[in-house]
């Protein structure tokens, strides 16, 4: 039997709406036909964009993102509630055999005014989900259960190259990268000892995962500096460097220039 991917079902159930649906897998689980791009993975809407543009609101999003995805996977429960910036977001953990594989996130929605909401939030009124209601929400979120536990259950790693931790941890490191990404907490997130994941992840990539993450942190920046009119110092935050110092010597050391100089030498004269 040929089932639609886990993507497919996704695009049908936003069609006509403005709503972002996201999956979060967990550990092991997935598969080819579970795989997301990293827009579907982590929060990739204007509004989020906006909010996580500076370094106080980036920490402020992750940090409520780490409250929901903590308090699905260990209670096992859905539940819905409005984000730090005041948009509403429905979560609702996937369980296969009494532990979570995967949470799945519907946000975007703007149910109606909320006191918590910032007030340049009306540049992107026209943004967001209007229409759906939280019990709208909980129909979609049983919807894409039952699909996620069918393939997960049905569908085969048809890819002998398709190891769904390593996608997992990938996404994960992805969406997190600007914040305190340690092994300590990646292991601990994924269920498995520092050790144990420090030498697997290097065995796949031909690197460590602090070596990984520093060089995703530098692309990133280099992507800031000449997409962006974000200070150097606004950038190293952003990308997860606690030190702008730090940060400069790493980028000289890649690149040879120091940031500023790259942005002057990489974006071309009008």
């Amino acid at each position: 039997m040929e089932y639609s991917t886990l993507l497919e079902l996704i695009s049908g159930l936003e069609l006509g709406t403005k709503l972002h649906i996201s999956v979060v897998f967990l550990g092991d689980h997935g598969n080819p036909m579970t795989d997301l791009p990293p827009e579907r993975v982590i929060h990739a809407k204007a509004f989020c964009d906006r909010a996580k543009a500076m370094e106080r609101g980036l920490n402020r999003c992750y940090r409520c993102r780490n409250l929901a995805l903590d308090r699905a996977v260990r209670t096992g429960i859905p539940f819905g509630g409005f984000c730090v910036n005041g948009i509403y977001e429905y979560c609702h953990p996937v369980m296969v055999e009494g532990a979570a594989a995967a949470v799945i996130f519907i946000g975007n929605l703007l149910p109606g005014p909320h006191r918590r909401q910032p007030a340049w939030i009306d540049g992107f009124l026209g943004e967001f989900e209007t229409h759906v209601s939280p019990e709208d929400c909980g129909r979609i979120a049983l919807i894409l259960d039952r699909h996620i536990r069918l393939l997960l259950r049905s569908c085969s790693k048809t890819r002998a190259s398709y190891e769904p931790l390593l996608v997992n941890i990938l996404h994960y490191l992805e969406e997190y990268l600007a914040s305190d990404l340690s092994v300590r907490r990646i292991a601990a997130f994924f269920g498995y000892s520092e050790q144990y994941l420090g030498k697997w992840f290097k065995q796949r990539m031909g690197v460590s995962i602090r070596a990984y993450i520093r060089e995703r942190r530098l692309e990133r920046a280099e992507q800031l500096l000449t997409g962006s009119n974000l200070s150097v110092t606004q950038i190293a935050a952003m990308t997860g460097f606690d030190h702008v110092t730090y940060f400069n010597r790493l980028f000289a050391a890649k690149h040879g220039l120091s940031p500023t100089v790259y942005r002057r030498k990489s974006v071309p004269l009008c």
